[in-house]
């Protein structure tokens, strides 16, 4: 499942606006496709409340979800012909999942040999920070399915500016903040006498 941050949703909303009728048409019937086989599996209604929490998943709460949605084989509403169909416009999610085993490893869920490649920073987080910091809100990252719904329910607040200094100075607190997290999960070595 691909989390999308805030403004990746308003940014997907508005690529998705743009895009020519016919590439629109197929995205926007896929989205609806998934969205029914999540409604019959009832993920839907876990989902659009996720979206809309106050504060953010434990990844306790969240493995069981990613686990119920993976076992549907949804693909990717933007995949077209085995690719992405909006890979210039992809969220930071996709941009980071980085694996270097073959790719049929991948459809097994339950015991996925996938080996990841570390990635420290985490663009995605990063912004829901950032968005946080800026809208006074909680720290969020969405489900892709239902990240346009949420994106057209909150426009308002996609209308909010602010003067570049500011947005330099809150990336720069959301990444301490990341970063913070980050290392407070790391294993803490003994010193060494």
């Amino acid at each position: 499942m691909v989390p999308v941050s805030p403004p990746e949703a308003f940014a997907l909303a508005k690529m998705l606006e743009d895009l020519p009728q016919d590439h629109r048409t197929r995205i926007e019937q896929r989205l609806t496709e998934t969205r029914e086989r999540l409604q019959a599996a009832g993920l839907l209604p876990v989902l659009q409340e996720w979206a809309e929490s106050p504060s953010q998943k434990s990844d306790s709460d969240v493995d069981p979800i990613n686990r119920a949605y993976y076992a549907l084989r949804l693909p990717c509403i933007f995949l077209e012909n085995d690719a992405c169909s909006i890979y210039e416009h992809r969220p930071a999610a996709c941009r980071e999942y980085l694996v270097d085993t073959p790719a049929e490893w991948c459809q097994d869920t339950e015991k996925n040999h996938v080996q990841e490649l570390p990635i420290p920073l985490r663009a995605g987080t990063v912004l829901s920070i950032v968005w946080a910091d800026l809208t006074d809100g909680p720290v969020r990252l969405m489900p892709l399915p239902v990240a346009f719904e949420w994106a057209e329910k909150h426009r308002a607040l996609n209308m909010k500016t602010w003067k570049g200094l500011d947005l330099f100075h809150a990336t720069l607190d959301g990444l301490g903040k990341f970063l913070q997290q980050s290392f407070a999960s790391l294993p803490r070595k003994k010193p060494v006498r």
